[in-house]
């Protein structure tokens, strides 16, 4: 293995451990909703705990783990901190569940024929 895919070999298990977790993946949700709605650039901790109705305390605390992992990033807008999904750690699980789904799927229709 070359040192480029054990680098993203850990990046990617590094996402997926911060992705474990029923809260955390319920901010990664309200963020991806509200940025899909156009109306925001990004939630800040208020938003989110509010959003995943969880104090504000575990809101800023997941979000920190989510940041370290580089599932969301942070950026300063005046006074306001708000939180976006980064799509390089999406590209890696992308980059790595769309091959073991098109594997399950050549064995399903492999099955039926």
């Amino acid at each position: 293995m070359n040192a480029r895919r054990a680098d993203e070999g850990v990046a990617l298990a590094t996402v997926i451990r911060a992705l474990a977790n029923e809260d955390r993946l319920r901010i990664v949700s309200e963020i991806a909703a509200a940025l899909a709605s156009g109306a925001v650039e990004g939630l800040t901790i208020a938003e989110s705990a509010a959003r995943v109705e969880i104090s504000r305390f575990s809101a800023s605390r997941h979000l920190g783990i989510l940041r370290d992992a580089g599932v969301v990033r942070r950026r300063q807008v005046g006074v306001r901190s708000l939180h976006s999904l980064d799509p390089v750690a999406f590209e890696l699980v992308e980059d790595w569940l769309y091959p073991l789904v098109d594997a399950l799927d050549a064995r399903r229709a492999a099955d039926v024929a």
